[in-house]
Protein backbone atom coordinates (compact mmCIF):
# COMPACT_ATOMS: atom_id res chain seq x y z
CA UNK A 1 0.00 0.00 0.00
CA UNK A 2 1.65 3.28 -0.91
CA UNK A 3 2.02 5.95 1.30
CA UNK A 4 0.79 9.35 1.13
CA UNK A 5 3.04 10.77 3.75
CA UNK A 6 5.75 9.60 6.26
CA UNK A 7 6.16 10.94 9.68
CA UNK A 8 9.08 9.62 11.50
CA UNK A 9 7.46 6.23 12.65
CA UNK A 10 4.05 7.41 11.25
CA UNK A 11 2.30 6.97 7.92
CA UNK A 12 -0.38 7.93 6.42
CA UNK A 13 -1.67 5.59 3.68
CA UNK A 14 -5.21 4.71 2.56
CA UNK A 15 -6.70 1.80 4.56
CA UNK A 16 -7.07 -1.97 3.90
CA UNK A 17 -9.43 -4.37 4.61
CA UNK A 18 -7.18 -5.67 7.14
CA UNK A 19 -7.41 -2.20 9.31
CA UNK A 20 -11.57 -2.59 10.29
CA UNK A 21 -10.65 -4.33 13.59
CA UNK A 22 -8.17 -1.27 14.89
CA UNK A 23 -10.59 1.36 12.66
CA UNK A 24 -13.53 0.19 15.02
CA UNK A 25 -11.90 0.20 18.15
CA UNK A 26 -10.55 3.80 17.04
CA UNK A 27 -14.42 4.55 16.14
CA UNK A 28 -15.13 3.17 20.39
CA UNK A 29 -12.45 5.91 21.04
CA UNK A 30 -13.95 8.64 19.22
CA UNK A 31 -17.65 7.65 20.38
CA UNK A 32 -15.74 7.70 24.22
CA UNK A 33 -14.19 10.82 23.94
CA UNK A 34 -17.73 12.51 22.28
CA UNK A 35 -18.93 10.65 25.67
CA UNK A 36 -21.30 8.37 23.30
CA UNK A 37 -20.01 5.18 24.28
CA UNK A 38 -23.34 3.51 23.16
CA UNK A 39 -23.33 5.37 20.11
CA UNK A 40 -21.58 2.55 17.80
CA UNK A 41 -24.38 0.75 17.17
CA UNK A 42 -23.64 -1.54 13.70
CA UNK A 43 -23.90 -4.97 14.25
CA UNK A 44 -22.21 -8.32 12.49
CA UNK A 45 -25.75 -8.37 10.35
CA UNK A 46 -25.06 -4.45 9.34
CA UNK A 47 -27.85 -3.57 11.38
CA UNK A 48 -28.55 -1.63 14.44
CA UNK A 49 -29.41 -4.47 17.59
CA UNK A 50 -29.41 -2.36 20.94
CA UNK A 51 -30.83 -5.63 23.02
CA UNK A 52 -27.56 -6.99 21.80
CA UNK A 53 -25.82 -4.36 22.83
CA UNK A 54 -27.02 -4.15 25.83
CA UNK A 55 -26.40 -8.12 26.55
CA UNK A 56 -23.11 -8.32 25.26
CA UNK A 57 -21.39 -4.67 24.59
CA UNK A 58 -18.12 -6.94 23.20
CA UNK A 59 -19.51 -9.54 21.25
CA UNK A 60 -21.08 -6.07 18.98
CA UNK A 61 -17.92 -4.19 19.15
CA UNK A 62 -15.62 -7.16 17.98
CA UNK A 63 -18.26 -8.25 15.07
CA UNK A 64 -19.05 -5.26 13.89
CA UNK A 65 -15.92 -4.63 12.29
CA UNK A 66 -17.34 -7.33 9.32
CA UNK A 67 -19.81 -4.76 8.53
CA UNK A 68 -17.00 -1.97 7.90
CA UNK A 69 -14.90 -4.90 5.87
CA UNK A 70 -18.55 -5.24 3.60
CA UNK A 71 -19.30 -1.79 3.49
CA UNK A 72 -16.04 -0.06 2.61
CA UNK A 73 -13.93 -2.61 0.93
CA UNK A 74 -16.20 -5.46 -0.51
CA UNK A 75 -17.94 -5.04 -3.96
CA UNK A 76 -17.39 -2.51 -6.89
CA UNK A 77 -19.08 0.48 -5.31
CA UNK A 78 -17.57 1.19 -1.75
CA UNK A 79 -20.41 2.87 1.14
CA UNK A 80 -17.03 4.77 2.66
CA UNK A 81 -13.09 5.43 1.77
CA UNK A 82 -10.81 5.66 4.42
CA UNK A 83 -7.04 6.60 5.85
CA UNK A 84 -5.31 5.71 8.33
CA UNK A 85 -2.24 7.13 10.42
CA UNK A 86 0.10 3.73 11.50
CA UNK A 87 2.40 3.61 13.81
CA UNK A 88 5.36 1.34 11.30
CA UNK A 89 6.77 0.43 14.51
CA UNK A 90 4.05 -1.29 16.31
CA UNK A 91 1.82 -2.14 13.13
CA UNK A 92 -0.96 -0.41 15.08
CA UNK A 93 -3.31 2.23 14.26
CA UNK A 94 -3.06 5.80 16.05
CA UNK A 95 -5.73 7.33 13.58
CA UNK A 96 -7.98 7.41 10.69
CA UNK A 97 -10.63 9.28 8.95
CA UNK A 98 -13.80 7.69 7.48
CA UNK A 99 -14.94 9.67 3.89
CA UNK A 100 -17.43 9.51 1.03
CA UNK A 101 -18.89 11.42 -1.64
CA UNK A 102 -22.71 12.98 -1.78
CA UNK A 103 -23.95 15.42 -4.32
CA UNK A 104 -25.48 18.98 -3.90
CA UNK A 105 -27.64 20.09 -6.12
CA UNK A 106 -26.54 23.91 -6.27
CA UNK A 107 -22.19 22.79 -6.59
CA UNK A 108 -22.33 19.31 -7.57
CA UNK A 109 -20.32 16.54 -5.94
CA UNK A 110 -18.21 16.84 -2.76
CA UNK A 111 -16.89 14.98 0.20
CA UNK A 112 -18.30 14.27 3.13
CA UNK A 113 -15.58 14.00 6.39
CA UNK A 114 -17.51 11.51 8.50
CA UNK A 115 -15.00 10.45 11.25
CA UNK A 116 -11.58 11.95 11.67
CA UNK A 117 -10.00 10.98 14.90
CA UNK A 118 -6.55 10.47 16.35
CA UNK A 119 -5.78 8.39 19.58
CA UNK A 120 -4.57 10.23 22.58
CA UNK A 121 -1.04 9.94 22.98
CA UNK A 122 -0.48 10.65 19.64
CA UNK A 123 -2.67 13.99 19.00
CA UNK A 124 -1.26 17.53 18.49
CA UNK A 125 1.83 16.45 16.42
CA UNK A 126 0.40 17.33 13.51
CA UNK A 127 -1.14 13.67 12.66
CA UNK A 128 -4.66 14.95 12.58
CA UNK A 129 -3.57 17.64 10.02
CA UNK A 130 -1.96 14.97 7.65
CA UNK A 131 -5.08 13.10 7.69
CA UNK A 132 -7.42 15.76 7.16
CA UNK A 133 -4.83 16.51 4.69
CA UNK A 134 -5.24 13.51 3.08
CA UNK A 135 -8.69 13.59 2.72
CA UNK A 136 -8.30 17.18 1.08
CA UNK A 137 -6.14 15.48 -1.46
CA UNK A 138 -8.80 13.27 -2.60
CA UNK A 139 -11.02 16.21 -2.73
CA UNK A 140 -8.95 18.00 -5.41
CA UNK A 141 -8.00 14.66 -6.90
CA UNK A 142 -11.57 13.81 -7.93
CA UNK A 143 -12.85 17.10 -8.44
CA UNK A 144 -15.07 17.76 -5.70
CA UNK A 145 -17.07 21.05 -4.98
CA UNK A 146 -16.06 21.23 -1.16
CA UNK A 147 -15.62 19.27 1.87
CA UNK A 148 -18.41 18.96 4.37
CA UNK A 149 -18.52 17.94 7.98
CA UNK A 150 -20.25 18.18 11.26
CA UNK A 151 -18.59 18.21 14.89
CA UNK A 152 -19.83 18.57 18.35
CA UNK A 153 -20.00 22.08 19.87
CA UNK A 154 -17.83 21.59 22.35
CA UNK A 155 -15.11 19.90 20.77
CA UNK A 156 -11.99 21.58 20.99
CA UNK A 157 -11.72 20.69 17.54
CA UNK A 158 -13.67 23.39 16.11
CA UNK A 159 -10.40 25.54 16.93
CA UNK A 160 -7.77 22.83 14.55
CA UNK A 161 -11.12 23.51 11.65
CA UNK A 162 -10.89 27.43 11.92
CA UNK A 163 -7.40 26.99 11.18
CA UNK A 164 -8.15 25.63 7.65
CA UNK A 165 -10.40 28.85 7.18
CA UNK A 166 -13.24 26.33 7.36
CA UNK A 167 -17.25 28.09 7.39
CA UNK A 168 -19.41 27.28 10.18
CA UNK A 169 -22.32 26.65 8.67
CA UNK A 170 -24.83 27.01 11.43
CA UNK A 171 -23.03 30.27 12.12
CA UNK A 172 -23.04 31.69 8.95
CA UNK A 173 -25.90 30.22 7.05
CA UNK A 174 -28.39 29.17 9.58
CA UNK A 175 -28.15 25.56 8.23
CA UNK A 176 -29.54 22.53 10.84
CA UNK A 177 -28.51 19.24 10.27
CA UNK A 178 -31.67 16.80 10.88
CA UNK A 179 -31.19 12.45 10.92
CA UNK A 180 -34.26 10.30 10.77
CA UNK A 181 -33.64 7.13 12.48
CA UNK A 182 -35.64 3.91 10.60
CA UNK A 183 -37.03 2.53 13.43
Amino acid sequence: MEAILKMGDIVIRPAQKLDCGQIRALIQELADYQQMPDGPKIGADGKTNDNNLRENPASLRTKSYKVLERDGFDGERPLFLSTVAENTKTNKLVGYTLFYYLYDCFEGKYLYLEDICVTEAYRKKGFGAALFESVVKVGVETDCSSMRWDVLKWNPARKFYDKYGATNLTETKGVLFYRYYNK
